[in-house]
Parts: structure tokens; sequence; C-alpha cells
């Protein structure tokens, strides 16, 4: 029995590398042999095979998309690009100081300003203030104390 070591030592003393290979169940890999035997062995197979040969040039045989040839040079036109998630924006809380600020500005109508509106315009002049705050009424009475309920609560 040889130890590795010594196999090493008999195999670098010899001028050409061994052409037999037992498989004994194991697979051979092109990457252990030497460049110039791997070279030869794939051109052997290139003159034999045309799918080889195809291959060998860069051109992905038989992988056709839309009709247009899959090489290793234009591949990256056929990947597709990731997908950009868009970011929902969550709606924006008031902070307190600006509630309190709100709540303290004045209201922009009063029962004053409203009964004025009332005399000069009727009730059109409260109808179009209603319909900007979206508050609807059938009487000059009951617009403005829909107007000004829906003040006071906050709209």
């Amino acid at each position: 029995m040889l130890t590795q070591e010594v196999r090493r030592q008999f195999f670098a003393t010899q001028k050409k590398p061994l052409h037999t290979v037992k498989m004994e169940g194991k697979a051979i890999k092109l990457a252990n042999f030497p460049t110039e035997e791997r070279r030869k062995i794939l051109d052997k197979l290139k003159d034999n095979d045309p799918v080889m040969a195809l291959g060998d040039q860069g051109i992905l045989p038989g992988i056709k998309i839309n009709g247009k040839q899959v090489t290793k040079d234009n591949i990256h036109e056929f990947e597709l690009k990731p997908k950009v998630k868009e970011i929902k924006e969550e709606p924006k809380v008031l902070e307190p100081e600006k509630e309190e600020a709100k709540e303290k500005a004045e209201p922009k109508y009063t029962k004053e300003s409203l009964t004025q509106i009332a005399k000069e315009k009727g009730i059109t002049g409260l109808r179009e203030i209603g319909d900007e705050l979206g508050v609807k009424f059938r009487s000059i009475k009951e617009g403005i104390g829909e107007i000004l309920d829906f003040i006071k609560k906050g709209g």
C-alpha cells in the first residue's frame, strides 16, 4: 500500500500524465486534469458534438427567448428586474401642541357673523358656507345651528 506522499513523488517524476482512468464508481472531474490535457479532451468533444461546439463559443444551444438566441454575452438582457416595493406613507399624527393651538384659534364663524350673513344674503349665503363645510339644512335658524355644531365638533 502506497501512501499519498509516495504517490505524489512517483507521479512527479513521470514526464507524461497517466492516460488510463479507472472509475471504480467515481466521477471524473475535468478540473482535476492538467490544462493542456483538458483542452485536448474538450477539443475532441467539440469535433464530435455540435452542441458542445456551440457551448464553447458561448451560445447556449436550444435556449431562445422571443426568437432571440441566448448567449453568454447577451444573457443580461433577459434577466428579470427586481420589483420595487412601494412604501405607503402612514397618516401623520398631529402633535398635542398643534391640536391645542388649533383649539385656541378663534372659529371662522360665530353666531353673530352667521346672523349678519343671513340678514345680508339670506339663506343662500348660509348655504354657501354649509356647502364649504359639508352641512345641509332647510332654514336659516337650522343652518346657523348646524354650522355652529359642526365647528364645535372640530370640523
